[in-house]
């Protein structure tokens, strides 16, 4: 009885919401518009969020980097100046790793060339390819998978050998669709050297710019030999433990206070940061944006519930002589509260359906191409969203439908 009671009233909500065609339209889209921001800002923001720390993840997140302080201020008086730290040398990084007696795996690389151009035969790369020289340890600590060839071993980076590794991108621009395993033991020119090919580098973005597949990494020492503008030494540090992080980056800042010499007065003139702080940082940046949708689908919300309390009240007004024709046939005050009450939360739930499956579109679709981030569904905003709706067409849908069953049938019969 019950379950054929709440079908009736289903087809008569169903039935109202397609007789005033332009007002349930109206009342669903602001609905939809309030869902949709929400779920589609969620929806890009944890995708990029979820890109974005994978990528970090990928690079190791409990390693941590020592380099140099690149922009920094200091106080002269009443007077803020810029203050310039030096860069790391790459004596400084080497007695560094001799001497830290921490466990731990100790990588430096540097940088010697934003824009340079490779070249094998006719063909060229866009002058957009970053030089960079690295020790055996770096492929290690930056998780990047070699595909073909071998990474550098200690003898590469120490004999400083002409050799190099590149990522697919620069392979695939220089040689073709020629098998990767059949580039290893090519020679490149990079300026006015050759060098052979020793490997190459699975692809991996992180969707914000940088790309390892625009990169040539050399061995350290050839790239102090053949480059003259190398600017600055960088100190990678993955410790053995990774519940012995933070004593680790004690020991970190304490051995390079002693490599550079400087007293207990003085403040540290290089940086250390690990990457899950990075992590945190930027979870902490993006949350912003998701409180953002949250208050945008919130204020859309509440106006949307006002305009379909409005709607149902007038709708309430025009069938007063239906609702008394049904109270003169036996339908109680309850039968006559629920059906407005169903109509309103059809009403609403149809809004967050539509609103939630524009905004996982919109919101993906921002996401992948603007940040090549993966496909993201927040499947529990999803529920909220559907949960708010819900409550929405209670919300609206209580005062219109109390009101209808309190109507007097002989009064309601009379209404014209």
């Amino acid at each position: 009885m019950k379950h054929s009671m709440l079908r009736e009233n289903m087809l008569i909500a169903f039935q109202s919401i397609k007789t005033n065609k332009l007002r349930s339209t109206i009342t669903i889209l602001i609905i939809a518009i309030g869902i949709m921001a929400l779920i589609g800002i969620v929806t890009s923001v944890k995708s990029i969020e979820n890109s974005l720390v994978n990528d970090f993840n990928a690079l190791g997140t409990n390693t941590i980097t020592v380099k140099n302080i690149l922009n920094a201020k200091k106080k002269r008086g009443k007077k803020e100046i810029d203050f310039v730290f030096p860069d790391i040398t790459f004596q400084e990084a080497q007695n560094f790793k001799a001497g830290f007696q921490f466990p731990a795996l100790i990588s430096l690389f540097a940088t010697a060339s934003q824009n340079a151009t490779l070249k094998f035969e006719s063909k060229k790369t866009d002058p957009n390819i970053r030089i960079q020289g690295i020790d055996e340890n770096f492929i290690l600590l930056s998780s990047y998978e070699v595909l073909a060839g071998r990474n550098f071993n200690v003898e590469d980076v120490n004999l400083g050998r002409n050799t190099l590794l590149i990522g697919e991108e620069i392979s695939d621009k220089l040689f073709d669709d020629m098998p990767y395993d059949k580039v290893i033991g090519k020679q490149i020119r990079l300026g006015s050297q050759k060098y052979e090919i020793l490997g190459i580098l699975k692809a991996k973005s992180n969707g914000v710019g940088f790309n390892n597949s625009r990169i040539a990494y050399l061995p350290l020492n050839t790239l102090r030999l053949n480059f003259s503008d190398v600017k600055g030494y960088t100190i990678n540090v993955l410790p053995n433990n990774i519940k012995l992080l933070n004593f680790c980056i004690s020991e970190i800042e304490s051995n390079f206070r002693n490599v550079r010499q400087l007293n207990v007065q003085e403040e540290n003139n290089f940086d250390i940061a690990a990457n899950n702080s990075f992590i945190n940082e930027l979870k902490e940046n993006l949350s912003f944006l998701t409180i953002f949708g949250v208050i945008v689908g919130v204020i859309t919300l509440l106006g949307s519930s006002i305009a379909l309390m409005n709607i149902m009240l007038v709708s309430v007004s025009e069938r007063t002589k239906e609702i008394g024709t049904r109270k003169a046939l036996g339908a109680t005050p309850s039968l006559i509260r629920n059906q407005f009450l169903i109509e309103s939360i059809t009403v609403s739930i149809l809004g967050g359906v539509i609103g939630i499956l524009l905004g996982i579109g919109i919101g993906n679709l921002l996401s992948v191409f603007v940040f090549k981030s993966s496909i993201f569904i927040p499947y529990l905003w999803v529920f909220i969203g559907f949960v708010s709706c819900f409550f929405v067409g209670v919300f609206s849908g209580f005062y219109p439908a109390h009101k209808a069953s309190l109507l007097n049938p002989i009064e309601a019969l009379r209404h014209e």
